[in-house]
């Protein structure tokens, strides 16, 4: 199997229909564990080595909450990418368009 990796969030794109459309059967947790290990192992991407650190650093933070547990896979899967996203500048909204939008901090 080939994996092309593209720049910024367009592998979270792949990595997700892979995950749910390419491989719909369940994986044994050590089957997943290997073939993380093995896609590490194969890449030099630098970018994407650091997302995927960001991503496991920020789902092991998330862990620890409650609410992660409380989402469904298809949210889990629209929140990784809109975390995946944010990487890029274009993609951010200030924070006070963001309050003028919908209020002041609670």
């Amino acid at each position: 199997m080939s994996t092309v990796w593209a720049s910024g969030s367009k592998w979270i794109e792949v990595f997700l229909h892979r995950s749910f459309v390419d491989r719909p059967r369940r994986m044994s947790t050590l089957d997943l564990k290997a073939m993380i290990h093995r896609m590490v192992d194969s890449t030099q991407n630098e970018s994407l080595l650091r997302s995927l650190l960001n991503l496991l650093e920020f789902q092991t933070e998330n862990d620890r909450l409650d609410g992660w547990s409380a989402l469904t896979d298809v949210q889990r899967a629209e929140l990784l990418l809109a975390f995946g996203e944010s990487d890029d500048p274009k993609n951010l909204v200030p924070n006070d368009e963001v309050f003028k939008k919908y209020g002041d901090r609670p």
